[in-house]
């Protein structure tokens, strides 16, 4: 029986461990050179942003007529934001990871020596978030939108008013829409003041017409021996229209827009009554009472206390008012100050503009 073996030469058998050996040193230099060779790190552009306009709040206006007890008190005053609020707020918002601050490597934001402005240092796509971010700040500030607004104290019938209401669209849930007031009403009814105001969107604003007069409403007596003189107390009356208002646009996706209104109104109506009043003896004798009117001189000289008659009609309310509708908000009877002519209806009709 034959046995065959085969013998690879000597010389192939050797080669075979030093094939592998060369592999396995070209396989770790290229490892080491990839490992050696520094990541591609991405460019960065530098960019200044302008932030004035959201670090400093609208300014209110208020009515601040001591003279009306129904003026309506100012609203809290808006703070100012501070610049390192709004780094901060982009700094958490986009590439939160990059930025040196945070213990990245890339990104850098600074507030820049007018207090003003940010000195951003991003990337293409982080300088595009940046931007996102403040369009979306500067839209929900409102410094961006003005709205403006014009308001009708109309005298009514209340057969106007009524009608106003019955014309309202009505719809299946039982729910009317508020009365819109059209040119014919507006122009038939008797139109006891107008005003119009223009303001940013959130703003608080007054305005306010008046008539002032000063009355003695009081006398205190100041004693001496056989004489008594007195000194008098002076107030302000007043008759005119007020208004406060602060707006806020809602916009809407339905194309319908509209915009909530902080309202207060105040009607006031000052009769100065003739000069028919208690009258002060310039002795410590017994004061009487003035039957018959006095001219201005006698009543200088005893001394008098005014008694101003006044009528007011006042409210508030929040209300939301759709945009370029003239519509009926709210209304009382109002009383005539002397007590002779025949009560009123007046009625507070407003239309809303927005303007970008």
């Amino acid at each position: 029986m034959s046995t065959f073996r085969s013998h690879a030469p000597a010389r192939s058998r050797a080669s075979v461990p030093l094939l592998t050996a060369v592999l396995l040193a070209a396989g770790a230099a290229r490892g080491q050179e990839a490992a050696e060779k520094p990541a591609k790190v991405e460019e960065t552009i530098f960019r200044v942003y302008e932030i004035g306009d959201l670090l400093r709040p609208p300014r209110d206006y208020p009515i601040g007529g001591k003279s009306d007890p129904a003026s309506p008190a100012a609203p809290p005053a808006a703070q100012a934001v501070p610049a390192e609020a709004i780094r901060d707020l982009l700094m958490e918002s986009v590439n939160s990871d990059t930025w040196k601050e945070a213990g990245g490597a890339i990104g850098m934001a600074r507030v820049a020596p007018s207090g003003t402005a940010l000195l951003v240092q991003q990337t293409a796509d982080g300088h595009t978030g940046i931007a996102a971010v403040l369009a979306e700040l500067r839209k929900q500030r409102g410094m961006n939108t003005m709205i403006s607004s014009r308001f009708y104290w109309l005298l009514l019938e209340p057969k106007d008013v009524d009608a106003l209401y019955a014309a309202a669209p009505q719809n299946p849930a039982e729910w009317r829409a508020m009365p819109v007031v059209d040119d014919a009403l507006l122009a038939r009814a008797g139109r006891y003041c107008q005003a119009q105001a223009t303001c940013f969107n959130g703003q608080t604003v007054g305005i306010q017409t008046a008539r002032d007069w000063a009355a003695v409403t009081d006398l205190t007596p100041i004693v001496g021996t056989g004489a008594v003189g007195y000194d008098p107390t002076i107030s302000i009356a007043s008759s005119g229209v007020a208004l406060q208002l602060t707006p806020q646009f809602i916009p809407s996706d339905n194309k319908d827009p509209s915009v909530v209104l902080d309202l207060h109104s105040s009607v006031t109506e000052t009769r100065m009554p003739a000069k028919k009043q208690i009258r002060v003896s310039a002795t410590s004798q017994p004061a009487g009472r003035l039957d018959s009117p006095m001219n201005e001189s006698d009543a200088h000289a005893l001394g008098m206390v005014e008694r101003p008659d006044t009528v007011r009609q006042s409210f508030a309310t929040t209300v939301r008012v759709p945009v370029g509708k003239r519509v009926l908000v709210a209304g009382m009877t109002l009383q005539s100050a002397d007590g002779e002519q025949k009560p009123r209806n007046l009625y507070l009709v407003v239309q809303v503009d927005a303007v970008r």
